[in-house]
């Protein structure tokens, strides 16, 4: 019998030795009922995000909208806003200090905006340094760390994933892709939960986690997709959470983790992928001058760089390739593209005596899903989980 159930179920009963075997049924079926009620409820917690994660914050405003809130002031209820109400909040000497329209309300070391409904939200506005204003759903928790104001809103996952779909996605797509990019959102999610637990919260705002950028407002489909896909994540063969990895545009074949970060997983692997060729980001260029790569080759110890014929500068990629070579010397496709912020790191090379162009396909690393392509297949009739089985080679999409 697993620990857990030992702890729950076994102590009581030599502990409560007064009461009858009927008594002792009943007691262990409520302690039951509590356990799985608690479960339940840790797996519907919100899930913590940390706000403007990068910027260091030294002043904010808050508005809300309607009598929705209770303002917590380092735990005690300070204020219920009115309509249309603002709290500024400014960090002096390692503490807060708060005030809505009509007064101060004092100085905290934690402010709390508590929901008291469902379907409720409120505005960020960055004052120091100044930011554009963002609306976010739930509760928000603003404290003093690395002494700068720390905002971590408190939002439901379903929530939090909308707004990631709408950030990482735009607004102009199916249902399906919606549906398939929800469940990479919440995977990565489910694998990821406790990244930031030391400091305080789940996951950032930023490309180092998930982007976010507050609430799904633009497109309602968002939002029902990611409610009719609830709980489904993807797992590989041992059932673990996959590396939920996508980007823009493969330019017509996906890239391996293996040849993108050395490191291999079975469901990352080459795919052909014919939908996004058509796709904005499909195809892109870039010219240098051929003194520039000469001197780049040299500089990475091709061996008389400077002499090599401009013609022996070419190359001609119809896969992805790992690595550009002249003769016996090499160096990584993913190097050249970020030493020259190319786009991708699949592309070929076309030189004259003066200029040398990057003739580029895709955009972005490569690996996963391609979002243009997945666009495109939602767009002639493919559904979500063929979508996702396309890109991720042997993964199971389960319910958690």
């Amino acid at each position: 019998m697993p620990n857990c159930f030992r702890n729950t179920f076994i102590t009581p009963v030599y502990s409560l030795k007064k009461y009858n075997r009927k008594e002792l049924i009943k007691i262990q079926g409520f302690i039951f009922i509590l356990f799985f009620f608690n479960t339940l409820n840790t797996r519907a917690q919100k899930i913590k995000i940390s706000l403007f994660n990068e910027v260091p914050l030294q002043t904010v405003v808050i508005g809300v909208a309607g009598n929705s809130y209770s303002l917590l002031c380092d735990s005690l209820e300070i204020d219920r806003p009115s309509n249309d109400d603002a709290y500024y909040i400014s960090l002096i000497d390692n503490n807060l200090t708060i005030r809505n329209k009509q007064k101060p309300l004092g100085t905290f070391h934690q402010i709390q905006l508590v929901p008291l409904k469902s379907n409720v939200f409120f505005t960020v506005t960055p004052v120091s340094p100044k930011k554009a204003s963002r609306q976010y759903d739930d509760g928000i928790t603003v404290s003093v760390a690395f002494k700068r104001i720390s905002l971590i809103n408190d939002i439901s996952e379903n929530n939090y994933i909308a707004g990631v779909v709408e950030a990482e996605a735009g607004i102009n797509a199916t249902s399906e892709f919606y549906k398939a990019q929800s469940i990479l959102a919440r995977t990565y999610i489910y694998g990821h939960r406790s990244k930031h637990i030391s400091e305080g919260f789940n996951l950032c705002d930023g490309v180092h986690c998930q982007a976010y950028k507050g609430r799904a407002t633009k497109n309602p489909v968002i939002s029902k997709a990611t409610l009719s896909t609830n709980g489904l994540v993807a797992v590989d063969s041992d059932s673990s959470y996959i590396i939920a990895a996508f980007h823009a545009n493969c330019g017509g074949f996906t890239e391996s983790s293996q040849n993108a970060w050395l490191s291999i997983k079975n469901y990352l692997v080459s795919v052909k992928d014919p939908f996004c060729q058509n796709s904005p980001a499909a195809r892109w260029e870039k010219t240098i001058s051929v003194e520039d790569w000469r001197n780049y080759l040299k500089n990475h110890n091709f061996k008389n760089a400077t002499k090599i014929a401009y013609i022996d500068f070419n190359v001609v990629n119809t896969e992805r390739n790992q690595f550009y070579r002249i003769k016996n010397d090499s160096l990584p496709y993913k190097q050249i593209r970020t030493d020259f912020e190319l786009k991708s790191s699949f592309f070929s090379i076309s030189a004259t005596a003066s200029n040398l162009t990057f003739q580029g396909r895709g955009y972005g690393h490569g690996v996963g899903m391609c979002q243009e392509g997945a666009m495109q297949m939602s767009k002639i009739g493919y559904k979500y989980d063929e979508i996702l089985t396309y890109y991720f080679k042997g993964i199971n999409i389960i319910k958690q």
